[in-house]
């Protein structure tokens, strides 16, 4: 196991602190909605700001130019809130819809090629999957 080391000036823990807090917030730092392209902002702890059109967040749709101005940004990062709707969005699941990464993400392990389909006919032959073992 490597050497720790340990801050010992004041400067030092607040560093400490401060870059705990960056890593232990939500995904987001701000949001920003912006009425003439009617769509938020959101400024990611990575530094990326990702521009999402309201009519993409179907939670919002039907909000109000006004309304759609009070959603704010949740103390965590985590999610965008409206308080009088009882509303919370989550920050992640937004980007991963938007992005189309789930969809793409719950293909990815069952895609299909020669090659696949080959080795489970091998695999067949000498009985398919091996039996889990009994513990006694």
């Amino acid at each position: 196991m490597g050497r720790v080391q340990v801050p010992t000036t004041s400067q030092a823990w607040d560093a400490v602190r401060r870059r705990s807090d960056r890593e232990h917030r939500g995904f987001a730092s701000s949001l920003r909605y912006r009425r003439t392209a009617d769509a938020y902002d959101i400024q990611l702890n990575s530094g990326a700001t990702v521009s999402v059109p309201r009519d993409r967040i179907a939670a919002l749709r039907d909000l109000s130019q006004n309304e759609a101005a009070r959603v704010s940004l949740s103390e965590f990062g985590d999610a965008m809130r409206l308080q009088s709707r009882d509303l919370a969005i989550s920050v992640a699941g937004l980007l991963r819809d938007v992005t189309g990464l789930s969809e793409g993400q719950r293909r990815g392990g069952s895609a299909t090629s020669a090659k696949k389909a080959a080795a489970v006919r091998e695999n067949g032959k000498l009985g398919g999957r091996p039996r889990k073992k009994q513990i006694a």
